[in-house]
């Protein structure tokens, strides 16, 4: 199971009706929102990483020096 697999099927069973475990409630909001967030990155980082096996296939470059490109301008 991968990583993203597995915090969606977290977010799953999180979801519907539950009593709060925190006695704020803004808490147990804010902690929500932040395992929002990391689904998120988690789901843009494995399609980053699935881009870049993709690239490397195509162009015949190995994955580990695509991702040492080093750019002379800086970050984009």
């Amino acid at each position: 199971m991968k990583s993203s697999e597995a915090v969606h099927a977290l977010i799953g069973l999180a979801r519907g009706e539950r009593r709060y475990s925190l006695r704020d409630r803004e808490t147990e909001d804010v902690l929500n929102i932040a395992l929002a967030t990391l689904v998120e990155l988690s789901v843009a980082l494995e399609r980053i990483d699935r881009l870049e096996r993709l690239v490397a296939e195509r162009t015949g470059l190995p994955l580990d020096e695509l991702r040492a490109i080093d750019y002379p301008d800086g970050p984009a």
